[in-house]
This record gives C-alpha cells, sequence and structure tokens, in this order.
C-alpha cells in the first residue's frame, strides 16, 4: 500500500527527470509475486534514494467504512546521511485493513 500505481489514459502517469547528464535505462517486470518491478540505472553518484510507504491511520470513515491512510516517502542520502527527506503522497484506501 502507498507504492501502488494506477494507469489513467489521457493523462501523464509518471514523469522523471535525468538530471545526471549520462543515459539513464528504465527496466520493469512483472514479478513471480505479482508484483510490478522497477528499476532505474544509470551513472553512479554519491547519492541513494530510498522510496518508503507506511500507514499512518486505520479506522473507519464518517459512514463508518474501514479505511487506511499511508503516507510514501522519499528519503535521499549522502555519504551515509540524510540529506533531504519528503512525502511524496498520501492515499486512503477502504476495506484495506491489513
Amino acid at each position: 500500500p502507498g507504492l501502488d500505481t494506477t494507469v489513467w489514459f489521457g493523462e501523464l502517469d509518471l514523469r522523471l527527470r535525468n538530471t545526471s547528464g549520462s543515459y539513464v535505462l528504465l527496466r520493469s517486470w512483472m514479478g513471480e509475486d505479482g508484483n510490478l518491478h522497477n528499476e532505474v540505472w544509470g551513472q553512479p553518484s554519491d547519492r541513494e534514494v530510498e522510496i518508503t510507504s507506511e500507514k499512518v491511520f486505520e479506522g473507519a470513515g464518517d459512514d463508518g467504512t474501514p479505511l487506511t491512510r499511508w503516507e510514501t516517502q522519499k528519503t535521499v542520502t549522502k555519504d551515509g546521511e540524510e540529506i533531504s527527506s519528503e512525502v511524496l503522497r498520501t492515499v486512503t484506501y477502504t476495506d484495506l485493513l491489513s
């Protein structure tokens, strides 16, 4: 949860900006686990980017519908030290209480 994607035809779904000054390779595949996996390959740098998701709410909506809310966060480290961290998005699911 929080790391899923949606394809919405007619809209721009994913935008990447290559700021490295060199080529990048995008690799995507469907794993045996049923999940879509993606990798971005390029020239090594001194930065590492990690995307994580955390459940921040579990309960019921105003109408009693079970809800969970997840925050997806991006953390950038350089030489093992955190240099930035930001919430990329917050998503709310109904009937997903696991």
